[in-house]
């Protein structure tokens, strides 16, 4: 990172590369690697240039084990806690939701049954959509299942 001559730092073609990958979830370092080297830069300007992002707070180095293995991921700080809240707890609660609701689970059932708010449902939601096959359900299709689940003297609230 230099300065522009008024002591504000800007970014250089390398750091904005990978904030741009970065901006959208976490990554492990082994992704960047793959999408970086050697067509942008070389192992080296990355890892010199993730580490001038860390030491300025620009990204976060986290540390995760992974089949017993420990990996490394870059994330941008207010994209942390999607690194920390469990998708295990996600994928089950919108499992076993779409099981007793005969439908996909909306953003705030997700988030009061795995005690997340409703912002970090949201995320972690869309995140694991194309391996749960997860759609946030219309109010239609919530007021038919409700409807139908009424048929079989069910009674959901709402």
């Amino acid at each position: 990172m230099g300065t522009n001559g008024h002591g504000i730092q800007k970014l250089d073609v390398y750091e904005k590369a990978v904030l741009y990958l970065l901006s959208f979830e976490a990554k492990q370092r082994k992704w960047l690697v793959e999408q970086l080297c050697p067509k942008i830069m070389s192992k080296r300007k990355l890892q010199g240039t993730l580490n001038d992002l860390e030491e300025a707070g620009k990204i976060k180095r986290v540390y995760r084990s992974i089949d017993g293995r420990q990996t490394t991921w870059y994330v941008l700080p207010e994209h942390e806690y999607l690194l920390n809240v469990d998708e295990g707890r996600v994928l089950s609660a919108m499992d076993r939701l779409k099981r007793v609701l005969f439908r996909p689970p909306t953003v705030d059932e997700i988030a009061v049954e795995t005690g997340v708010t409703p912002a970090v449902a949201e995320k972690l939601a869309y995140k694991l959509a194309a391996q749960t096959g997860w759609f946030n359900p219309s109010p239609e299709l919530v007021t038919y299942a409700r409807e139908k689940l009424g048929n079989f003297g069910v009674r959901s609230k709402n």
